[in-house]
């Protein structure tokens, strides 16, 4: 079972600053971060069940894999929301399980009750359902990416550069934080593939390794590998 989290209402809206919701005013960071229920997770356990309803969620720490018919087909790092289609009353259609990252973070998110009409009416006021919309059209696009480079057939590097570039989006400074095993499970790929893709990167300079599992993503470089590859030049 997941395990409460001790944090002042006031260090949960730091954290919720530190993403795309700080564009938020005060009153409405206020709501969220005082509605908010800060949970910590075991590696593998799971947040909801394919089915489930009702719930929110947006990742502090480690990694949450989203898993549909027993295939790994996001993950998803700190500053992601979750869960969006229980704002529209809908169960979620895949299992969302917890993971501790390369680096041992173990997973934390804070969830939020949205059967709860109070809570539902923050996230469905304009300000937030503008942002989280924002993150539901730039998932389609990632996916859109990846169907064409699929298409195309092209190397690793390109599907691992869109995969980086949607983690980076998520975080102020563009960091990413994910081990090569765990980018090779979203992937696809194996870890050798990985590390290859990872240099190719490199000298291209749209990634470069601060420590180990975490990178400085370069996101105009990355558009633009992802871009010629697709168009295949």
């Amino acid at each position: 079972m997941p395990r409460r989290v001790f944090r002042r209402s006031a260090e949960v809206r730091g954290l919720l600053q530190q993403g795309r919701l700080a564009k938020l005013d005060d009153a409405t960071l206020d709501s969220l971060a005082a509605s908010a229920q800060p949970l910590s997770f075991k590696h593998g356990e799971p947040v909801w069940c394919r089915g489930d309803a009702g719930t929110v969620a947006w990742v502090v720490e480690g990694a949450l894999d989203v898993i549909h018919h027993d295939v790994v087909v996001d993950t998803l790092g700190p500053g992601q929301p979750l869960g969006l289609s229980a704002l529209w009353g809908k169960p979620h259609s895949a299992e969302v399980r917890a993971r501790r990252t390369a680096r041992d973070r173990a997973p934390e998110l804070l969830l939020w009750d949205v059967s709860d009409e109070q809570v539902l009416r923050v996230f469905r006021s304009p300000e937030v359902l503008a942002l989280l919309l924002q993150d539901a059209f730039r998932l389609v696009h990632h996916l859109n990416d990846l169907q064409v480079l699929y298409r195309r057939k092209c190397g690793a590097a390109a599907h691992i550069a869109t995969h980086l570039r949607r983690l980076a989006s998520f975080r102020q400074g563009g960091e990413v934080e994910i081990g090569q095993k765990e980018l090779g499970v979203l992937t696809g790929y194996d870890e050798r593939t990985v590390r290859m893709a990872l240099a190719e990167l490199a000298e291209l300079g749209g990634v470069t390794s601060l420590r180990r599992s975490v990178y400085s993503i370069d996101l105009a470089r990355l558009d633009a590998l992802i871009e010629r590859e697709q168009r295949g030049a």
